[in-house]
């Protein structure tokens, strides 16, 4: 493996977007200095607009219409007024350690470096940090990233006979293969047949400090602890040690992970309950919807579609039950049928604690995504519920966006 961390645009192309790097690095002059006007979604459940212009390493927030004394950890989210770039999602899925995730049209693979092709744009990332490469993702490929090996590197192959695993030590990749050693012997597998690669688990070290997922223009996700914001830079150190500088005009959002905050995707739900009447049989996902696709939610008001990297998609009829352990005191979701049902679906949205109804709404295709918080101090369970409505159970893609408990306090 390297001994640095370089992840930069090569080529033509817009300025430099992240730099990673272990080494000085020379920068192009950045316009923006601060991160300019946002909205912050506070883990008490309260909105907040201002101007963030500054993050101290000590984790203060200073800006105009910040509260004084704000802490990075009294923060659930920073939205900024940048959005993502509007194209449609690339071929290859990288994710990276840590829960990051970057997008590639084509890649290769060779000397412990990934080079990418993204757009018009080439970069190069080390291999030791990447968790996954992803071409087609299926649950039994998703079962297997989060079940990584600490000792062998695995190719899940698509036969026809359904997906097999190919254990043993990656080679490479080019355009046509992967490349791997097999029980001692090099073996060439076309890539046309490659769900997904699954590397090895270094065990790499997590960094102290705040840490946060950072979205940027490009529909990139990285995630390290904060060091602090200055100079038109928010800086981080990621989880395999390496610095991160994105400048500031290409963030488009900043949710911050604490143990005030645990997303329910992240969870294993106590109790699965599913019972589709007509809709064709499907179980619930993890940060995508029923369909398998990212989670998005429609205003038909303005037409903008939202992409949530975070969540829970369901339909009609769902109850998933999860515990509340750890003490946290409100539910914290937008809601809403995934904009793929086309403005279709009816369905009644529930939530429960410890047997009691807390919140309910009939949520129908066509209606404006809604924000709740629900108080859950002193519940142990909470379930969440989706209902058959008016048309049975056709179309009723149900989205927990950004599902969460939360500790006010």
């Amino acid at each position: 493996m390297v001994n640095s961390f370089n992840f930069c645009w090569r080529g033509a192309g817009p300025k430099v977007l992240v730099l990673f790097t272990l080494l000085p690095v020379i920068v192009l002059p950045c316009a923006a200095q601060q991160l300019g006007e946002v909205t912050m979604e506070m883990i008490s459940g309260a909105t907040l607009a201002g101007t963030i212009e500054k993050i101290e390493p000590t984790g203060l927030v200073v800006g105009k219409g910040i509260p004084l004394d704000c802490q990075l950890d009294q923060i659930a989210s920073i939205k900024t007024r940048h959005v993502e770039n509007p194209r449609g999602t690339s071929k290859v899925q990288i994710r990276l350690i840590g829960g990051g995730v970057i997008h590639a049209d084509r890649l290769e693979i060779a000397d412990d470096e990934i080079q990418i092709a993204f757009m018009d744009r080439k970069a190069d990332v080390a291999l030791d940090v990447v968790q996954a490469v992803v071409w087609r993702m299926t649950d039994k490929t998703d079962d297997q990233v989060r079940a990584r090996s600490s000792e062998v590197d695995k190719v899940v192959v698509k036969t026809a006979s359904g997906e097999r695993l190919v254990e043993g030590v990656l080679e490479g990749v080019d355009e046509t293969h992967v490349k791997i050693k097999y029980r001692g012997e090099s073996r060439k597998i076309a890539k046309s047949k490659v769900n997904a690669l699954i590397l090895a688990d270094l065990q790499m070290p997590v960094p102290e400090g705040v840490m946060a997922a950072v979205t940027t223009k490009q529909r990139w996700i990285v995630v390290g602890a904060i060091q602090n914001l200055d100079d038109g830079f928010l800086h981080l150190a990621p989880v395999a040690g390496r610095p991160i500088s994105i400048q500031v005009d290409d963030i488009v959002s900043v949710k911050i992970q604490s143990d005030r905050v645990v997303y329910l995707s992240d969870l294993e739900p106590l109790e699965v309950q599913q019972k589709p009447v007509f809709s064709v049989p499907r179980s619930w996902r993890r940060d995508k919807s029923i369909e398998g696709n990212p989670l998005t939610l429609k205003d038909p008001a303005s037409g903008e579609v939202v992409v949530y990297s975070k969540g829970l998609g369901t339909q009609s009829f769902t109850a998933l039950t999860f515990e509340n352990k750890d003490g946290f005191d409100l539910f914290h979701a937008t809601i809403g049928i995934d904009s793929e049902t086309r403005g279709n679906g009816d369905c009644e949205m529930e939530i429960r604690g410890d047997g009691i109804q807390l919140w309910s709404r009939r949520v129908r295709g066509a209606d404006k995504p809604a924000t709740i918080s629900i108080d859950i101090t002193g519940m142990k369970q909470i379930v969440l519920r989706v209902n058959v409505g008016e048309q049975f159970d056709l179309a009723d893609h149900a989205n927990w966006c950004e599902a969460r408990f939360l500790k006010s306090k």
